[in-house]
């Protein structure tokens, strides 16, 4: 099962204005439509996502998608920290993602960076 955190509460004279259009669907799905704007404003302007999941499970693979990086088996701490590391070293998604898909791999070895 697949959980996404609940988007914020729209603002009060939205709330309003969609109420007195008597328009429920709109006035339901507004702030999952407003959260995923503003996400996509985020990714435009370079800010990069990591999407982890809690369940211990399947993980979070990466799909490719632009500015969203899957954490693959990292908890989302982990992936948080990995995220943090790439970013204090690179600013190129690239290059971070492809930490993502090799530091961040359960069957990393290290022994190639020791010396």
């Amino acid at each position: 099962m697949t959980t996404h955190p609940t988007a914020p509460p729209i603002p009060d004279a939205l709330d309003q204005i969609l109420c007195r259009m008597r328009l429920p669907y709109l006035r339901k799905a507004a702030p999952d439509v407003l959260a995923t704007a503003r996400e996509a404003r985020a990714i435009k302007k370079g800010v990069l996502f990591v999407s982890a999941t809690r369940t211990g499970g399947e993980g979070t693979y990466d799909s490719g998608t632009p500015g969203v990086i899957g954490a693959a088996d990292l908890s989302p701490q982990k992936a948080r920290v990995l995220l943090q590391l790439g970013l204090a070293f690179s600013s190129k998604e690239d290059q971070i993602r492809t930490w993502f898909t090799t530091i961040g791999d359960p069957e990393f070895d290290l022994s190639a960076f020791r010396r």
